[in-house]
């Protein structure tokens, strides 16, 4: 974990002084450094001391009032804090790294050490996702406190009434008038006491405007002028202040603001590149030893900084100052236009080094409208990447006058509002595209409308065949014009999305690789996560589950290294990666996955399996109703294509056999028919023919879906095989038992998947049994099996007891009010389920069958029933086991 260090020379900050001050206990680690008398913030302090005993604090303000220093401060004063841990949001955060730290400072047999957060709103969704998981399942191994300047998305209504998460707001930073005088005097020395009530009038207790009006004070040529200046003008603080404060510096001083205005954080040789001088360095220096301008934040290496780059410290504006410079930049005048000028220097030579999106930003900070839509023209979906996103979202919200006279950047400005989820957006510069491609004048290139085309197309109820064959011949056209353009990569690309959905899947895996490796080729790194996300799910429907696995780790480990913002690529992965994990369950039956992201995916393909995956984890989890509910209804389901209808249509049919759904299973048969799809209806008919116990029928029906079924998620030819060895087992036929146990271990060797082992035969003879009796431990994968589902009963034995049958669905009246079981209650319908009696449960719970009778009784109260079978009957509908 990267924490932010800062330095260790004395400056100046909105709430410090130079005079003599020692603080009570060394400061914790990473902590913002303080003077050596620095201005209490008494009511802050009092509030924190109650709040930190509790799992979270946050504290809401804006920028300037005085949040770091104040915590820092607190820190060093109170002996709660001993090996308190600081992190600096700004700086580069991995999940994983994160999560690491909050673990670390969780002590299992004392109080947790305090984690404080600065900068909190820069967290990425994951890390504040993994808070709200802390904060419900272990609230007393955290002791964060988060500083941010707006209210962060943690769904923490329960903990807040529960006392866990408490909520400090700006107006308990507030200056009173004491500290505002303190402050005051810390900065223009002793001022008469119409100094003090302008300044507190106009700044309102705001920290950094006390400091900056104080500064203001001590440059103006008497306080009798800076009193009657102020008090004439109806400007705002920032304003107010600013012609003072830059007129205080020198010309190289203000040159250097100007032009770092826009950079979140810079370096010495990131000065030099945007202000051209190359002195610039002693001029950061000499700010940040005056204080509150310039700030040094950190002296580790920056990511991706050449190795024998030693100027490793960096620097950051203060945000009221760089909101100054900003405004001067938009005001223009011969400072600004010089400035202006030294950065579009600076630009051009981030676009010849490739630095495209660095290029962009800088030119829309500046207001070079025209130039940031010439960028995008010339580099076309070059310019979309992770670091582009914030501005190219502003771009379009400020600049589309000036955007809506460049046609050929509207397939680029689409292709961003897609990715970004900004489907109207998107869908806005597409139609436009499309109605100027056809007017006479038009130079739109085909390729460009190509690829709109199949994106838009996605958005909705999925591409056509003729619009996919259409950008499958413009590829194949080696024309000067398709060959350069930059949108190639991205049609093979859109492409082999579309088949994808289409079912086209050799076809996309060679579409989706070009794209994959022409990205690669040019630098385009978000296009070549997309390819690898879409290659994963392509590998996982083919049946190849380790390359489905592979690829999608692939996106996954680059997502952490880039510690982008959540997005359809890396959920993309998440999903394949986690369809995966499912078939190869640590136990059976109770898959070890994480929580899945509700976040909509930018593809018809992907939206289908993230319904899938959560389907099936509710299904292993027990709730097969729910999973049912799934899978009735829900994105593109009216449209599907017939590889992936003939997957929902299988996924529906092994629910069936857990509910016992005849007819279910027989709708099934029939749309199998309707697909031409005779190896997948007549595992429907084997399985029907099981749960009725014709097993000769059912044998000899499984066998044959195990030799000419199609679907290959889930696997139905691997699990017809095994069922139909359970059923020969169960029929007395051993040997031929044998034979097929032993074909489908050689079969799922390569695929290494357990999901068609779990048994889903009704009456055949248990998987555990076969495996244990049949299987040739010799081989790796067979012993890998035998231990895997050793002494397990099979899905349809773990989970019959606990799903509502389909009739026990329809005729079982609920209780009016959902009924709250006690946590012994459920012990007991547990042990109802499995068929115990009262003697067996209270042997088994060590109690008396009296208790055991008494429980039994205000359960069948609360489930408004009168008898065991009654009890399940409701307790299943309802989940309760």
């Amino acid at each position: 974990m990267t924490a932010t260090h800062t330095s260790a020379r004395r400056s100046h900050h909105p709430d410090s002084t130079d005079n003599e001050r020692s603080p009570s206990r060394p400061p914790a680690a990473g902590t913002p450094w303080l003077p050596r008398k620095y201005l209490p913030r008494t009511r802050l302090w009092a509030r924190l001391d109650i709040a930190t005993q509790e799992a979270i604090t946050v504290v809401v303000a804006p920028a300037g009032s005085g949040k770091t220093l104040g915590v820092a401060g607190w820190l060093q004063q109170t002996p709660d804090a001993e090996g308190a841990i600081w992190l600096d949001a700004s700086s580069p955060i991995t999940t994983a790294s994160f999560e690491q730290t909050i673990d670390a400072a969780a002590a299992p047999s004392a109080k947790p050490r305090i984690v404080v957060i600065d900068d909190a709103h820069l967290l990425s969704t994951r890390c504040i996702r993994y808070i709200e998981e802390r904060l419900e399942h272990d609230p007393e191994s955290l002791r964060l406190v988060l500083l941010t300047r707006w209210d962060l998305p943690i769904r923490g209504l329960l903990a807040e009434m529960l006392g866990n998460l408490t909520i400090v707001r700006g107006n308990v930073l507030t200056l009173d008038d004491t500290e505002t005088a303190f402050l005051i005097t810390s900065h223009a020395g002793e001022q008469p006491q119409t100094v003090h009530d302008i300044i507190a009038e106009r700044a309102q207790g705001w920290c950094a405007a006390v400091v900056l009006a104080a500064r203001a004070c001590a440059a103006a040529s008497s306080p009798d002028n800076f009193v009657r200046y102020y008090r004439a003008s109806n400007a705002g603080t920032a304003d107010l202040f600013v012609s003072e404060v830059f007129a205080s510096l020198q010309s190289r001083e203000r040159h250097l603001i100007l032009c770092t205005a826009t950079e979140p954080t810079v370096t010495a040789a990131t000065a030099r590149e945007l202000t051209n001088d190359p002195n610039v360095g002693d001029v950061l220096v000499r700010l940040e030893t005056t204080g509150l301008l310039v700030h040094r934040i950190s002296e580790g290496p920056l990511p991706g900084a050449p190795e024998d780059d030693d100027e490793h410290v960096r620097y950051r504006l203060h945000p009221l100052i760089a909101e100054i410079a900003r405004r001067r930049l938009a005001s223009g005048g011969v400072e600004v236009e010089l400035a202006r000028a030294t950065v579009r220097r600076a630009a051009d030579a981030y676009v010849g080094r490739g630095h495209i999106g660095a290029a962009l930003r800088l030119m829309y900070v500046t207001r070079e409208f025209e130039r940031v839509a010439g960028i995008i023209a010339e580099n076309g979906p070059r310019v979309i990447t992770p670091d582009t996103t914030t501005t190219l979202h502003a771009v379009v919200n400020n600049c589309a006058d000036v955007l809506e006279q460049h046609p050929d950047t509207w397939a680029t400005l689409a292709r961003a509002a897609h990715q970004g989820g900004e489907i109207s957006t998107a869908g806005y510069w597409a139609e436009k595209l499309f109605a100027y491609h056809a007017t006479e004048h038009s130079n739109a290139s085909a390729v460009d409308i190509a690829c709109t085309r199949l994106q838009y197309a996605r958005s909705g109820t999925g591409p056509s065949a003729a619009l996919v064959a259409d950008a499958v011949q413009l590829l194949s056209n080696t024309g000067d014009q398709i060959h350069h353009s930059p949108f190639v990569p991205l049609l093979s690309l859109e492409v082999g999305i579309a088949e994808n959905w289409l079912g086209d899947l050799e076809s996309a895996q060679l579409h989706l690789s070009d794209a994959l490796v022409e990205s690669r080729a040019i630098g385009m790194s978000a296009m070549v996560a997309e390819a690898l996300s879409h290659l994963s799910v392509n590998a996982f429907m083919r049946g190849h589950d380790d390359t489905a696995r592979d690829l999608a780790g692939e996106v996954l480990a680059a997502e952490a290294i880039a510690r982008g913002p959540a997005s359809s690529t890396t959920q993309r992965a998440e999903i394949i990666s986690s369809l995966v994990q499912l078939q190869r369950p640590n136990r059976p039956g109770s898959p070890e996955i994480g929580k899945i992201s509700q976040h909509i995916l930018d593809d018809p393909t992907g939206r289908f399996w993230q319904q899938i995956l959560a389907a099936r984890l509710q299904m292993y989890q027990g709730s097969t109703t729910t999973a049912q509910d799934m899978l009735r209804g829900g994105p593109d389901q009216t449209h599907l294509p017939r590889h992936l209808e003939l997957t929902l249509i299988a996924e529906r049919s092994r629910m069936s056999v857990l509910t016992l759904d005849h007819e279910q299973l027989r709708d099934a048969a029939a749309q199998f028919d309707r697909l031409a799809a005779p190896g997948e209806s007549d595992w429907t008919r084997a399985m029907l023919a099981d749960l009725k116990g014709d097993l000769a029928a059912a044998a000899e029906l499984y066998e044959i879906a195990a030799d000419v079924a199609d679907v290959r998620q889930p696997d139905v030819r691997a699990m017809s095989r095994v069922c139909a060895a359970q059923v020969h087992q169960q029929l007395g036929h051993a040997a031929r038992a044998r034979t097929i146990i032993q074909e489908a271990i050689a079969l799922s060797a390569h695929t290494r998947n357990r999901s068609s082992f779990l048994g889903w035969s009704t009456h055949g003879a248990p998987v555990s049994w076969l495996l244990r009796e049949h299987a040739d431990v010799v081989v790796p994968w067979a012993n890998e099996l035998v231990e895997a589902f050793r002494d397990y009963p099979g899905v349809v034995a773990s989970l019959r007891p606990r799903t509502a049958t389909v009739q026990e669905s329809n005729t079982t009246a609920e209780p009016a009010v959902r009924p709250s079981l006690s946590a012994r209650e459920r012990e007991v319908l547990a042990e109802l389920a499995r068929g115990a009696t009262y003697a067996d449960i209270a042997a088994n719970l060590i109690v008396s069958e009296n208790t055991v009778k008494t429980h039994i009784s205000s359960m069948y109260h609360k489930l408004s029933v009168g008898r065991r079978s009654d009890a399940l009957a409701v307790a299943r509908k309802l989940q309760l086991i």
